[in-house]
């Protein structure tokens, strides 16, 4: 119980405040979430670039059976990391096509877009259905 008499003492505690690396630690330590999320960001962006969200199909859309049946048998879809290593496969694949004349394929961002554009001279397939019909 003597604890608990309020008269008068001379001493008194007081706590001094952080400085130097205490005053720096503690600061890291009460931001430390902060931290980890912005980590966290920053890799998921990083690694999200090499991803392939969508596909974008430009020019001709008539082939866009052929393009995605093309680009899964060289294993891209979506969701999945872009193998850069066939890029040089799937333009050639792509080329192979009746009527195409020019194709590239190329990564902006997270988006594959693939344009297919066809030769103004090539026949189109209506055109070679009618041949076979009159013969």
């Amino acid at each position: 119980m003597c604890y608990n008499e309020s008269r008068y003492t001379p001493y008194t505690v007081q706590l001094l405040p952080l400085f130097g690396w205490g005053k720096v630690w503690n600061s890291v330590k009460n931001r430390m979430g902060l931290f980890v999320g912005c980590g966290i960001f920053l890799l998921a962006t990083a690694f999200s670039d090499k991803l392939v969200l969508r596909t974008e199909l430009v020019g001709e859309t008539g082939y866009r059976a052929q393009v995605e049946q093309i680009l899964q048998s060289h294993g891209v879809k979506s969701y999945t990391v872009y193998p850069m290593d066939k890029t040089d496969r799937i333009t050639a694949d792509v080329l192979r096509l009746d009527g195409v004349s020019f194709c590239s394929v190329k990564k902006v961002g997270s988006t594959l877009v693939v344009e297919v554009r066809c030769s103004p001279f090539a026949p189109t397939e209506d055109e070679e259905d009618k041949g076979e019909g009159q013969d």
